[in-house]
């Protein structure tokens, strides 16, 4: 079994380095291509990253990986349902609680309404939102409901990006960003616009 996470991040470092990038994207083609020559030694691949890069430029090798970035088989992977909450964390949200002097029930609401926000699938019959299990873990460790993100999940290559291809947010046609799967399959470090990054966020 191999489990591969961050697989952009060699890249992502050299982003506003296009040469140099393509020259890390050679290489890691080259190693999944060792992957696909000793597959029938490999029962399970799992690869994870904050972007998307263009199948045919860095996976090649790996033609027969299967994407489940937004499909219902997925969908339950990276987060906690309301659910898995309740049933798993119940008296450590209830000890928040009391230490902070606030009702079970009202401090429940607020982890809903500060950390239950993601969605990796469009089919109804999944969860329609998912807690993220690092602000699950900080906010009950630390007790206390603060926004985390900002300083531990904002990937460096967004402020690199944004600082090397400067754009005002009103020239961003926000309604554009709607169409986030076309946007992720066609990522490539050659053709990155300031509206791609924000589709990762």
């Amino acid at each position: 079994v191999i489990l591969i996470d961050e697989y952009d991040s060699p890249i992502l470092e050299l982003l506003c380095q296009p040469t140099q990038a393509d020259a890390v994207r050679s290489l890691l083609r080259e190693i999944y291509g060792v992957l696909k020559e000793e597959a029938q030694y490999i029962y399970f691949t799992m690869i994870t990253g904050v972007t998307k890069f263009c199948q045919t430029s860095l996976f090649s090798a790996l033609n027969h990986l299967q994407d489940i970035t937004f499909t219902a088989e997925g969908a339950y992977l990276v987060g906690y349902t309301q659910e898995e909450l309740e049933a798993n964390f119940a008296e450590h949200i209830d000890a928040m609680a009391a230490r902070r002097g606030e009702d079970p029930v009202v401090e429940r609401e607020l982890l809903r309404q500060w950390y239950n926000g993601y969605r990796f699938s469009s089919v109804k019959k999944t969860p329609l939102t998912l807690y993220n299990p690092l602000s699950i873990m900080t906010v009950l460790k630390d007790m206390e409901i603060k926004n985390i993100w900002f300083n531990t999940g904002q990937p460096a290559f967004f402020d690199k990006f944004l600082k090397n291809n400067f754009k005002l947010i009103d020239d961003l046609q926000l309604p554009h960003i709607e169409s986030i799967n076309d946007m992720l399959a066609s990522l490539d470090i050659h053709f990155l616009t300031t509206e791609t990054p924000l589709t990762d966020q």
